[in-house]
């Protein structure tokens, strides 16, 4: 699984973010810090990450992935 591609279709889906990948094999971890996340609960931001890689997920390309997903006023 390309890398770039994951976090190329995140950036996409959420505009302006920074977004920190880790890959090991097929398997993604995610820390993802946008204010589009700003009001969202958790669940609804990561129902966003996985909009944007459902297609990857469903086809077996990417396994599993993990997040941590935050706005910028949440960074500890």
């Amino acid at each position: 699984m390309d890398s770039m591609e994951i976090e190329k279709r995140v950036r996409d889906a959420l505009g302006e973010c920074d977004v920190s990948l880790e890959m090991d094999g097929n398997k993604a971890g995610l820390l993802v810090t946008a204010t589009a996340f700003e009001g969202l609960s958790r669940l609804k931001r990561q129902q966003k990450i996985y909009a944007a890689l459902g297609d990857l997920i469903s086809s077996g390309d990417l396994h599993a992935v993990t997040m941590r997903c935050q706005t910028p006023d949440e960074i500890s």
